[in-house]
């Protein structure tokens, strides 16, 4: 994790950081989209293919053709207000979307391009400030559907991917009677949810866990970019 952070940050604008999550999440990105489609080209037969070349056809008639992915990160507002030190109760999330060139996805993974995709990150991320805040949340409150109908909306495109960072919890310290766990993960989410975990100590780095197709995760674990800084946990 700390070489692939490092290289990448080699490569991002002169005084910008970015941050351990800027860089997972262009990972991903990259790579999810990436394995969408080689298991699209790859898997099935040809009447197999024929009928996902139709209801493609069908799907982008109705809502478009799909030519950017949408990438969902999950804030924490509370330091954005001040209140990171309070027992908030209530939901204390917001959820920022990415949009990225799908062509500039399905170009082969360096730490350049990377680095590229993990800036448009940070940006978005660094937007989120207190006045931003304070309007979402008079937003909810006087509109409720006015972020589930373009959450709804998105839904509907295969490469929508969701992202959450879990690391900061201090899960394997926790004891509920029979002493610390040895494992922590999350129940099934929809395809395309990616949850980034810490790992049971003595392990190092991140436990990521992610909710994909059994074709999509085969061409995951064939990408060689993925792989070099990755490795299953079985």
């Amino acid at each position: 994790m700390e070489s692939l952070c490092s290289s990448v940050r080699e490569f991002v604008p002169e005084g910008m950081r970015v941050s351990d999550n800027d860089v997972l999440v262009a990972m991903l990105s990259k790579t999810y989209a990436q394995a969408l489609l080689n298991a699209k080209e790859n898997g099935g037969n040809a009447v197999t293919r024929v009928l996902e070349s139709v209801c493609s056809a069908v799907f982008g008639r109705l809502f478009g053709v799909e030519e950017h992915q949408w990438t969902s990160i999950a804030c924490d507002i509370r330091p954005r207000i001040g209140i990171a030190d309070k027992n908030y109760v209530g939901c204390p999330l917001v959820f920022l979307f990415l949009s990225n060139s799908l062509d500039d996805l399905l170009m082969p993974t360096s730490a350049k391009s990377l680095a590229s995709i993990a800036s448009n990150v940070r940006r978005l991320v660094d937007n989120l400030d207190a006045p931003y805040v304070r309007a979402f949340v008079d937003a909810m409150g006087s509109a409720p559907s006015s972020f589930a109908k373009p959450t709804a909306y998105l839904l509907k495109y295969p490469t929508l991917l969701l992202t959450t960072n879990q690391t900061r919890f201090r899960m394997f310290e926790a004891d509920f009677g029979n002493g610390h766990q040895g494992w922590a993960a999350f129940i099934k989410e929809r395809p395309g949810t990616v949850i980034f975990m810490p790992c049971p100590p003595p392990m190092k780095g991140v436990n990521i866990s992610m909710c994909v197709e059994t074709s999509v995760l085969r061409e995951i674990l064939a990408n060689e970019f993925w792989m070099s800084a990755a490795s299953q946990i079985n």
